[in-house]
């Protein structure tokens, strides 16, 4: 298991800042103007259904047609996750250059809305990932709906058997998710491989981020975990316009080392492939 240097990544993310703090920022807000717009038009499209009758609130109830409410709810979380896909891309994309102190201009960030091939290539490589986790995401959602249906079971009849039931529970259930995040890490790389190399198919792309990240996950899982105090203080919400820069900032850092050793490596073995860099714009 290859080692990683947390504490440098924080240092460079910190002094990368200064130099692309107000284009950091303005992504933070964009993400929170477009997340207020579909609030809003959640809100609005609630209301209009209110007024048609086709769903009531009540007393812990939203009536017979509260499905309806939640199915629009379900539409408007995936349409504004699929507008912010290219959007995700282009973050990794500026995040990425910027970490190996290459300055670029903020419409970085926007890069891949730019070209239809980029929001193409982008919404098939999130929607293949995505597709993936999500199977992957049915054994431990399995596993956690079961514990919990078991657990209350007993409740009533046996309080006692409840709790050691649930503390055992409790640490499998901790071991699966943390599997899953192990799985889930695989494919971080894909956006970053993406801005590399927009030429590779996803198939490639994928592959790579798979072949990249072993080696690497737990050290990236105790970067993820060095960070967690940052995202507490997020629950006073302001914090996240700092804190969210600063988060993707560090990673960026490491998988720029990361790509550095891989590529390294490859270097030496003769199976080298050199990495396209500042495509997007």
């Amino acid at each position: 298991m290859k080692s990683l240097d947390n504490e440098r990544y924080r240092h460079i993310a910190a002094k990368r800042l200064k130099y692309c703090w107000g284009e950091c920022v303005g992504e933070v807000f964009i993400l929170a103007a477009v997340i207020a717009l579909a609030v809003l038009a959640f809100l609005i499209m609630t209301e209009c259904l209110f007024r048609a009758g086709v769903i009531s609130f009540g007393v812990g109830s939203l009536g017979e047609g509260g499905w309806k409410l939640g199915l629009a709810a379900a539409v408007c979380a995936c349409l504004l996750y699929i507008m912010l896909i290219p959007l995700k891309y282009g973050s990794a994309w500026f995040y990425f250059q910027e970490a190996k102190a290459t300055s670029i201009p903020g419409s970085g960030f926007l890069s891949c809305y730019m070209h239809k091939r980029h929001i193409k290539r982008t919404l098939e490589l999130e929607m293949t990932v995505f597709a993936k986790r999500l199977a992957m995401a049915a054994v431990p959602a399995a596993f956690l709906g079961a514990m919990a249906w078991h657990v209350y079971s007993l409740l009533e009849r046996n309080p006692a058997a409840a709790a050691a039931n649930l503390a055992v529970s409790a640490v499998i259930g901790a071991v699966v998710v943390y599997f899953y995040i192990i799985f889930f890490i695989r494919y971080s790389f894909v956006p970053y491989l993406y801005a590399a190399d927009p030429e590779k198919s996803a198939k490639e792309i994928i592959a790579e981020s798979i072949k990249i990240s072993k080696g690497f996950r737990l050290g990236i899982v105790k970067l993820m975990f060095s960070l967690a105090p940052l995202w507490i203080s997020c629950i006073a919400v302001f914090p996240l316009i700092f804190v969210i820069p600063y988060t993707k900032m560090t990673f960026a850092s490491a998988f720029a080392e990361i790509f550095y050793r891989y590529y390294s490596d490859e270097e030496n073995s003769g199976n080298s492939e050199s990495i396209k860099e500042e495509v997007l714009v």
